[in-house]
């Protein structure tokens, strides 16, 4: 049988889909990854930044879910979906490059001919862009996680939360939100 040819217009369109269709799978599996785990999460990342406040796992969970109800379990989810979403959307569309970088890098002609290691290699260079977008969401996910312990181990400049209501409360929201932001910017520059 007589192989055909691609055009060179039908790779790249090609080639395009399939970032697509890795970008899109990523961002899916990123928004399933955090509304299933994003209760574990919570409870872990206040366990280790306190790690006497609570006896155990369980004790974590009761007492957020006491203190907030089921949106204290899910403080942080914001930069959580954006940060896992960008994250795994980065990783799978470039694991794809990476594929082929590896495969012209060894001579193949398609990424079909590469071996695990060679697989291993090229999911290794996608991590290290999908980590640059993971950091800097991974803390201020950190930081809304926290803020009531912190608060009650006497940091008097983190922002509460307050329910407004009245025709001016969207205006008041967003101020508030870019309050916070600046907060949260100046927390993190203090840190860095």
């Amino acid at each position: 049988m007589q192989q055909l040819e691609m055009s060179p217009n039908r790779k790249t369109h090609s080639h395009l889909i399939q970032t697509m269709v890795n970008l899109t799978s990523g961002a899916m599996g990123g928004v399933a990854c955090v509304f299933s785990g994003q209760p574990f999460d919570t409870a872990k990342v206040k366990m280790q930044a306190f790690p006497t406040m609570y006896r155990g796992f369980f004790d974590c969970v009761r007492r957020t879910y006491k203190l907030d109800g089921l949106r204290g379990l899910y403080h942080g989810t914001t930069p959580a979906l954006v940060a896992n979403v960008a994250e795994n959307a980065v990783l799978f569309a470039c694991y794809g490059f990476c594929q082929n970088i590896v495969a012209s890098c060894l001579g193949f002609s398609h990424t079909s001919q590469l071996g695990d290691l060679h697989k291993a290699t090229a999911g290794s260079l996608a991590s290290v862009f999908s980590s640059l977008v993971l950091c800097p969401t991974e803390l201020v996910k950190c930081r809304m996680q926290t803020q009531h312990e912190m608060r009650l181990m006497g940091h008097k400049d983190i922002p509460r939360k307050r329910k407004l209501k009245g025709k001016s409360s969207t205006i008041q929201r967003m101020a508030q939100h870019q309050q916070e932001q600046r907060w949260r910017i100046k927390m993190y520059l203090k840190q860095n």
